[in-house]
């Protein structure tokens, strides 16, 4: 929080005002597991914590906005089958059925919260134990407003297959 101070310098008030950015991403789910050649899907809420209205197509025309990171690691992220880039094993369509892996909320109400989803579907050709991380940015006003970087609550994404005990190995 930022100390702030009476009416004058010399009368100190002992409190803290803590000033907080009016939109967080409320929560998201992200897959655990993704198998060659189907389909999963990845989303996240975004909440207006203000009484104001947020968004380009708002009185406010205040923009908010989210990108997100995807990003491969351990063996497999610079799997030579694909350039070296083992994000290509996988289509990302996003909520207006582009391939951004960013968007702008149009309108944000205040004290509400909005969807978004991706799908996300694994080439039947992306190596087993291909692991994904995912990680949001949102901002605010242009400005970076909060971010899941070093505060990722879930692990990595495995490619592999599902045991299925009806079907032959």
């Amino acid at each position: 929080g930022v100390p702030f101070v009476g009416l004058s310098d010399s009368t100190p008030v002992g409190g803290v005002c803590v000033m907080q950015l009016p939109v967080r991403l409320s929560d998201y789910s992200v897959p655990n597991y993704a198998s060659p050649g189907e389909e999963t899907s990845f989303s996240f809420s975004i909440a207006n914590l203000s009484s104001v209205d947020y968004g380009e197509d708002t009185l406010s025309k205040v923009p908010v906005a989210y990108e997100l990171l995807v990003k491969p690691v351990g063996a497999f992220q610079n799997y030579p089958g694909w350039g070296g880039n083992a994000l290509s094993g996988f289509t990302f369509t996003g909520p207006n059925g582009t391939s951004d892996l960013h968007g702008v909320i149009p309108v944000l109400k205040a004290g509400e919260s909005t969807r978004v989803k991706y799908s996300i579907k694994c080439s039947p050709l992306t190596p087993l134990r291909t692991e994904l991380v995912f990680d949001l940015q949102v901002w605010y006003r242009g400005q970076l407003a909060q971010q899941t970087l070093a505060e990722r609550p879930h692990g990595p994404t495995t490619v592999g297959h599902v045991y299925d005990p009806s079907k032959p190995p």
